[in-house]
């Protein structure tokens, strides 16, 4: 095509003011949506820290949160054996109803991971079901993170269990 032809084009005619402001309505928009799904984009995860001194095998954890409410979780019946379901209890202090889920990743030996989203029982009160992998070492080294997310925020609480070896 030449420059002619080119320059001839009703898009690139600086004599079209219809195609100049369809062209600057369309960038508009394409800015706008840009603004709106940045805002309105999930909040980053807030992870906190591993309490080193609970250990999940042998009794009840708690945590307190970024904006002060303690959480508890507990698993039932105790000691935890690979491959017979566990319940799981979620206690948010200020009642908050969140969507609640445990993420429980095998880490000696690695072993891979599986999820379990909690019912909300009543206000601030998350129950569900599962099972850990069967190991055939006797033993394992576990990391149970609730994730608690909300319009406002997501929060991630890592707790440290064992099987086998100290823990049952």
């Amino acid at each position: 095509m030449s420059m002619t032809a080119a320059a001839s084009l009703p898009l690139l005619d600086s004599a079209c003011p219809k195609c100049a402001l369809t062209g600057a309505a369309v960038g508009l928009l394409a800015v706008m949506l840009l603004v709106k799904v940045m805002m309105f984009s999930a909040p980053a995860p807030v992870l906190l820290p591993v309490d080193e001194e609970c250990d999940l095998s042998r009794k009840a954890c708690s945590a307190v949160l970024p904006d002060g409410t303690t959480l508890e979780l507990g698993f039932r019946p105790l000691p935890l054996s690979t491959a017979e379901p566990f319940d799981v209890e979620l206690r948010a202090a200020d009642g908050r109803e969140a969507a609640a889920s445990v993420e429980i990743t095998a880490t000696d030996p690695p072993m891979g991971s599986s999820r379990v989203t909690l019912d909300l029982i009543e206000p601030g009160l998350y129950r569900g079901k599962t099972a850990l992998p069967v190991c055939i070492a006797g033993h394992g080294e576990w990391l149970a993170t609730v994730e608690l997310a909300s319009k406002d925020s997501i929060v991630q609480i890592p707790f440290r269990f064992e099987t086998g070896r100290g823990g049952q």
